[in-house]
Protein backbone atom coordinates (compact mmCIF):
# COMPACT_ATOMS: atom_id res chain seq x y z
CA UNK A 1 0.00 0.00 0.00
CA UNK A 2 1.54 3.44 -0.77
CA UNK A 3 2.00 5.29 2.34
CA UNK A 4 1.43 9.57 2.43
CA UNK A 5 5.51 9.58 3.07
CA UNK A 6 5.80 7.89 -1.02
CA UNK A 7 3.16 10.14 -2.48
CA UNK A 8 4.51 11.64 -5.84
CA UNK A 9 1.92 14.90 -5.74
CA UNK A 10 2.91 14.62 -9.67
CA UNK A 11 1.01 11.53 -10.02
CA UNK A 12 -2.43 13.41 -10.58
CA UNK A 13 -0.88 15.48 -13.29
CA UNK A 14 0.65 12.91 -15.39
CA UNK A 15 -2.82 11.07 -15.00
CA UNK A 16 -4.54 14.06 -16.03
CA UNK A 17 -1.82 14.14 -19.13
CA UNK A 18 -1.90 10.78 -19.90
CA UNK A 19 -5.94 10.64 -20.28
CA UNK A 20 -5.42 13.76 -22.74
CA UNK A 21 -2.89 12.14 -24.94
CA UNK A 22 -5.26 9.11 -25.15
CA UNK A 23 -7.95 11.30 -26.03
CA UNK A 24 -5.94 13.09 -28.14
CA UNK A 25 -4.53 9.98 -29.92
CA UNK A 26 -7.86 8.41 -30.48
CA UNK A 27 -9.29 11.98 -31.77
CA UNK A 28 -6.15 11.84 -34.59
CA UNK A 29 -7.18 7.83 -35.34
CA UNK A 30 -10.74 8.83 -35.94
CA UNK A 31 -10.14 11.73 -38.00
CA UNK A 32 -7.60 10.08 -40.50
CA UNK A 33 -10.09 6.84 -40.57
CA UNK A 34 -12.93 8.95 -41.45
CA UNK A 35 -11.57 11.32 -43.83
CA UNK A 36 -9.62 7.64 -45.57
CA UNK A 37 -12.80 5.69 -45.02
CA UNK A 38 -16.05 7.93 -44.40
CA UNK A 39 -17.71 7.67 -41.22
CA UNK A 40 -20.00 5.17 -41.84
CA UNK A 41 -16.98 2.52 -43.32
CA UNK A 42 -15.00 3.26 -39.69
CA UNK A 43 -15.87 0.82 -37.04
CA UNK A 44 -14.94 1.36 -32.92
CA UNK A 45 -12.69 -1.30 -33.82
CA UNK A 46 -10.99 0.37 -36.44
CA UNK A 47 -10.42 3.54 -34.46
CA UNK A 48 -8.78 1.91 -31.39
CA UNK A 49 -6.24 -0.57 -33.44
CA UNK A 50 -4.95 2.61 -35.15
CA UNK A 51 -4.92 4.43 -32.16
CA UNK A 52 -3.21 1.60 -30.63
CA UNK A 53 -5.52 1.24 -27.56
CA UNK A 54 -8.61 -0.31 -26.05
CA UNK A 55 -12.34 -0.03 -27.39
CA UNK A 56 -13.15 0.67 -23.81
CA UNK A 57 -10.65 3.60 -23.68
CA UNK A 58 -13.03 5.02 -26.51
CA UNK A 59 -15.98 4.82 -24.62
CA UNK A 60 -14.80 6.00 -21.06
CA UNK A 61 -13.88 9.07 -23.53
CA UNK A 62 -16.60 9.60 -25.86
CA UNK A 63 -19.69 7.55 -24.95
CA UNK A 64 -20.05 5.98 -28.24
CA UNK A 65 -19.08 6.52 -31.53
CA UNK A 66 -21.76 9.18 -32.15
CA UNK A 67 -20.05 11.56 -29.66
CA UNK A 68 -16.58 10.20 -31.17
CA UNK A 69 -17.70 11.69 -34.45
CA UNK A 70 -18.59 14.89 -32.94
CA UNK A 71 -16.01 15.57 -30.83
CA UNK A 72 -14.14 15.11 -34.30
CA UNK A 73 -16.27 17.82 -35.67
CA UNK A 74 -16.39 20.28 -32.96
CA UNK A 75 -12.04 20.22 -33.08
CA UNK A 76 -11.90 20.43 -36.89
CA UNK A 77 -14.48 23.35 -36.76
CA UNK A 78 -12.20 25.19 -34.06
CA UNK A 79 -9.52 24.60 -37.21
CA UNK A 80 -11.86 26.37 -39.24
CA UNK A 81 -12.20 29.26 -37.34
CA UNK A 82 -9.06 29.37 -36.25
CA UNK A 83 -7.60 29.35 -39.91
CA UNK A 84 -9.83 32.75 -41.03
CA UNK A 85 -6.34 35.08 -41.08
CA UNK A 86 -7.29 37.65 -43.04
CA UNK A 87 -7.78 40.87 -42.88
CA UNK A 88 -11.64 42.64 -42.56
CA UNK A 89 -11.38 44.20 -45.59
CA UNK A 90 -10.33 41.36 -47.40
CA UNK A 91 -13.33 40.81 -50.04
CA UNK A 92 -15.97 38.00 -48.43
CA UNK A 93 -16.06 35.71 -51.58
CA UNK A 94 -12.10 35.36 -50.96
CA UNK A 95 -12.55 34.85 -47.15
CA UNK A 96 -15.55 32.52 -46.84
CA UNK A 97 -14.21 30.49 -49.98
CA UNK A 98 -10.33 30.16 -48.28
CA UNK A 99 -12.53 28.41 -45.35
CA UNK A 100 -14.87 25.91 -47.43
CA UNK A 101 -12.01 25.06 -49.75
CA UNK A 102 -10.13 23.93 -45.99
CA UNK A 103 -10.01 20.14 -45.21
CA UNK A 104 -11.37 20.38 -42.33
CA UNK A 105 -14.55 21.78 -44.15
CA UNK A 106 -15.72 19.20 -45.60
CA UNK A 107 -14.58 16.09 -42.74
CA UNK A 108 -17.22 18.29 -40.27
CA UNK A 109 -19.75 18.02 -42.96
CA UNK A 110 -19.02 14.61 -43.59
CA UNK A 111 -19.17 13.96 -40.09
CA UNK A 112 -22.57 15.37 -39.45
CA UNK A 113 -24.35 14.19 -42.54
CA UNK A 114 -23.87 10.60 -41.15
CA UNK A 115 -24.45 11.08 -37.67
CA UNK A 116 -27.55 14.15 -37.88
CA UNK A 117 -30.76 11.70 -36.84
CA UNK A 118 -33.79 12.41 -34.63
CA UNK A 119 -31.90 11.98 -31.45
CA UNK A 120 -31.65 15.28 -29.51
CA UNK A 121 -27.75 15.39 -28.46
CA UNK A 122 -26.73 14.89 -32.31
CA UNK A 123 -29.37 17.43 -33.13
CA UNK A 124 -28.28 20.22 -30.82
CA UNK A 125 -24.46 20.05 -31.81
CA UNK A 126 -25.51 20.16 -35.26
CA UNK A 127 -27.84 22.79 -34.63
CA UNK A 128 -25.03 24.91 -32.45
CA UNK A 129 -22.48 23.81 -35.51
CA UNK A 130 -24.83 25.87 -37.97
CA UNK A 131 -25.29 28.76 -35.45
CA UNK A 132 -21.72 29.13 -35.60
CA UNK A 133 -21.03 29.62 -39.15
CA UNK A 134 -24.04 32.10 -39.40
CA UNK A 135 -22.54 33.50 -36.40
CA UNK A 136 -18.91 33.81 -38.40
CA UNK A 137 -20.93 35.18 -41.67
CA UNK A 138 -22.82 37.68 -39.03
CA UNK A 139 -19.68 38.68 -38.31
CA UNK A 140 -18.24 39.48 -41.55
CA UNK A 141 -21.08 41.57 -42.72
CA UNK A 142 -20.95 43.61 -39.43
CA UNK A 143 -17.15 44.67 -40.39
CA UNK A 144 -18.10 45.18 -43.90
CA UNK A 145 -21.42 47.03 -42.41
CA UNK A 146 -21.22 50.70 -43.98
CA UNK A 147 -20.65 53.33 -41.19
CA UNK A 148 -24.12 55.44 -42.15
CA UNK A 149 -26.05 52.25 -41.94
CA UNK A 150 -28.63 51.87 -39.23
CA UNK A 151 -27.12 49.10 -37.03
CA UNK A 152 -30.61 47.98 -35.41
CA UNK A 153 -32.41 48.18 -38.68
CA UNK A 154 -28.93 45.82 -39.99
CA UNK A 155 -29.28 43.11 -38.12
CA UNK A 156 -32.39 41.72 -39.40
CA UNK A 157 -31.11 41.72 -42.92
CA UNK A 158 -27.88 40.86 -42.48
CA UNK A 159 -28.92 37.24 -40.30
CA UNK A 160 -31.35 36.52 -43.13
CA UNK A 161 -28.06 36.64 -45.42
CA UNK A 162 -25.95 35.04 -43.22
CA UNK A 163 -28.90 31.84 -43.19
CA UNK A 164 -29.06 32.66 -47.13
CA UNK A 165 -25.42 31.79 -47.32
CA UNK A 166 -24.75 29.57 -45.32
CA UNK A 167 -26.85 27.15 -46.73
CA UNK A 168 -25.91 27.85 -49.80
CA UNK A 169 -22.48 27.01 -49.34
CA UNK A 170 -23.50 24.01 -47.11
CA UNK A 171 -25.54 22.69 -50.49
CA UNK A 172 -22.92 22.72 -52.48
CA UNK A 173 -20.38 20.09 -50.28
CA UNK A 174 -23.52 18.28 -49.56
CA UNK A 175 -23.78 17.79 -53.04
CA UNK A 176 -19.88 16.97 -53.16
CA UNK A 177 -20.18 13.91 -50.66
CA UNK A 178 -23.01 12.64 -52.38
CA UNK A 179 -22.00 13.16 -56.08
CA UNK A 180 -18.40 14.00 -56.03
CA UNK A 181 -17.81 13.06 -59.98
CA UNK A 182 -20.75 15.84 -60.77
CA UNK A 183 -19.58 18.47 -58.91
CA UNK A 184 -16.58 21.03 -59.32
CA UNK A 185 -16.23 22.17 -55.87
CA UNK A 186 -14.10 24.80 -56.27
CA UNK A 187 -15.79 26.58 -59.82
CA UNK A 188 -19.21 25.96 -57.68
CA UNK A 189 -17.65 28.05 -54.31
CA UNK A 190 -16.59 30.37 -56.75
CA UNK A 191 -19.53 30.98 -57.99
CA UNK A 192 -21.90 31.72 -55.07
CA UNK A 193 -19.53 33.51 -52.85
CA UNK A 194 -18.61 35.75 -56.20
CA UNK A 195 -22.43 36.20 -57.12
CA UNK A 196 -23.18 36.97 -53.25
CA UNK A 197 -20.36 39.61 -52.83
CA UNK A 198 -21.33 41.58 -56.05
CA UNK A 199 -24.86 42.03 -54.65
CA UNK A 200 -23.65 42.87 -51.14
CA UNK A 201 -24.53 46.35 -51.04
CA UNK A 202 -28.60 44.77 -51.48
CA UNK A 203 -27.87 43.79 -47.51
CA UNK A 204 -27.95 47.34 -46.64
CA UNK A 205 -30.50 48.81 -48.74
Amino acid sequence: MKLMADFDENDAPRTVLRGEGSRRGILDAAEDLFTERGFARTSLRDVAERARTGRGAILLHFKDKDGLAMAVAERAAGRLRAADHQPAASPLAGRISALLEHGDSALVLEVLVHVLSARSEVRRHHRDFLARRREGVEALLVRRRPAHVDPVAAAGRERAAAVALNGVLLGIHLQVLLDPESVDLEAALTSAVTMFDRNLDDVWR
